[in-house]
């Protein structure tokens, strides 16, 4: 597992397919920016928020997530930087 430490104006590319996840460890809320490419996925994150969906809906956010957009939600490996 690569681990990237990205600060304020930090920019992380990844490649298609690419296993992933991110978590904010700072004090502070933090904001970020994803750019998608191609488009399409962005509608994921409108249908979960739509919903009002949280950490209580895990299993429904990865059935939307496989069945209408073709992305699979894996478990976070052990020690890794997730909740």
């Amino acid at each position: 597992m690569t681990l990237f430490d990205i600060g304020p104006g930090d920019i992380a590319l990844l490649p298609r397919h690419q296993v992933h996840s991110f978590k904010n460890i700072g004090t502070v809320p933090g904001r970020l920016l994803t750019v998608i490419l191609p488009a399409g996925f962005e509608r994921f994150f409108e249908v979960v928020a739509e919903r009002r969906w949280g950490d209580e809906n895990l299993d429904e956010i990865a059935t939307v997530a496989a069945d209408q957009f073709g992305l699979e939600i894996m478990d976070l490996p052990p020690g890794s930087c997730g909740p």
